[in-house]
């Protein structure tokens, strides 16, 4: 259970405005709902590819975007911050990124698909973002991870 310590201390009051859901804005308006498995789509404007999860409650969501014009990123969907420094942890690794906020409330950084984080992903049973150290502000199952990772990377080729 080393993915899941007790000392992680969580902040809820970062979760988003209550009725936005992290699943309506990927599709750009259109809403699927929350999902808890991983998933692959595309984006309405047809290029973007996009893997990932989303909380119970839909308020929060961790995906990969991709397209075939280079784009490669994890967006964090639901996350009340300015840009700054995260981590993203997978078992007993943690791997520190400089996230920045865009304009519709995504927090981006930049990574590349054979990168180890991206390999940690496909591989863990746990994803855990950590901001101020050890305040943990997201925690989402990697079940499904591996095929939804691997078919978005393979649709941005």
């Amino acid at each position: 259970v080393g993915d899941d310590s007790a000392a992680d201390v969580v902040a809820e009051e970062d979760s988003a405005a209550p009725g936005k859901k992290s699943g309506m804005s990927l599709q750009s308006g259109a809403p699927r709902g929350a999902s808890t498995t991983w998933h692959t789509g595309r984006i309405s404007d047809g290029g973007t590819i996009y893997a990932g999860v989303d909380n119970p409650k839909g308020t929060r969501g961790f995906y990969y975007i991709c397209d075939r014009e280079g784009r490669s990123q994890i967006a964090l969907v639901g996350v009340k911050r300015p840009d700054g420094r995260m981590a993203i942890a997978v078992g007993k690794k943690r791997f520190p990124f400089e996230f920045t906020r865009d304009g519709d409330g995504y927090h981006l950084t930049d990574v590349r698909p054979q990168a180890a984080v991206m390999k940690a992903l496909r591989s863990g049973k746990w994803v855990r973002v950590f901001v101020d150290g050890d305040v943990r502000i997201m925690r989402l199952r990697l079940k499904g991870s591996s095929a939804a990772l691997a078919e978005a990377v393979r649709l941005c080729r």
